[in-house]
């Protein structure tokens, strides 16, 4: 899936203190690339990531996913085409606190109502080693494996588009790595991949690098 970002521009505030995040930034991810957001802390990746992923809104300008605008639809829409196309990866592992970790994961499945969820969910937590926790709940996770399994819910359904922010950063080596080769995974297998990060080991020859600097492009 192509997306395209037209002019996004991002303010914080009112004038005359009015913060520009993202200035006119414009530009087109190649389908089934992977794409390497790089830039100092503050440039504006975040702030980037959230509206391509229809988390915040632009202050003007518009993202484009094969020329559909999804974030301009009603909410109820908009929230369809992310469960059903865009998998987002947080720095750290954001999961619902009243579920238990394989019921945290299966939900992309169960909103479209797979019988297989279940199952599944839980070969994602054996591959991504976690799968004795599949019960546990979220707050006795440690903050490498509660990523993991955000990771994992993130990739279960296979998502057309996967944006990630600084998916790595807050893990130990071996976390780190097995979320490194999940992202390369959903990659090989179509996928448009956007990952903001400082991690060099995430960057490979042949992506496409993107360069961000006090909200412009570099």
């Amino acid at each position: 899936m192509q997306v395209q970002f037209d002019a996004i521009t991002k303010t914080f505030g009112r004038a005359p203190r009015t913060r520009v995040v993202l200035d006119r930034v414009s530009l087109a991810l190649t389908p089934t690339a992977f794409h390497v957001l790089r830039g100092p802390s503050g440039a504006g990746k975040s702030t980037l990531l959230a509206i391509a992923a229809g988390l915040i809104e632009a202050s003007a300008g518009s993202v484009r996913f094969d020329g559909h605008e999804p974030w301009r639809e009603r909410e109820a829409k908009s929230a369809r085409f992310r469960r059903e196309h865009v998998g987002v990866v947080f720095q750290t592992g954001r999961v619902l606190p009243g579920l238990n970790v394989v019921e945290n994961v299966e939900l992309p499945l169960r909103f479209r109502q797979r019988k297989d969820a279940r199952e599944r969910a839980q070969a994602a937590l054996e591959r991504f080693g976690i799968g004795e926790l599949a019960r546990a709940m979220p707050d006795q996770l440690s903050i490498g494996e509660l990523q993991r399994a955000s990771v994992a819910r993130a990739l279960l359904a296979e998502p057309a588009v996967v944006f990630a922010d600084e998916p790595t950063s807050n893990l130990d080596d071996v976390s780190a790595a097995i979320v490194r080769d999940a992202l390369r995974d959903a990659w090989r297998r179509g996928a448009t991949v956007l990952v903001a990060t400082h991690d060099e080991a995430l960057v490979a020859p042949g992506d496409h690098v993107i360069a961000l600097n006090e909200g412009r492009l570099a």
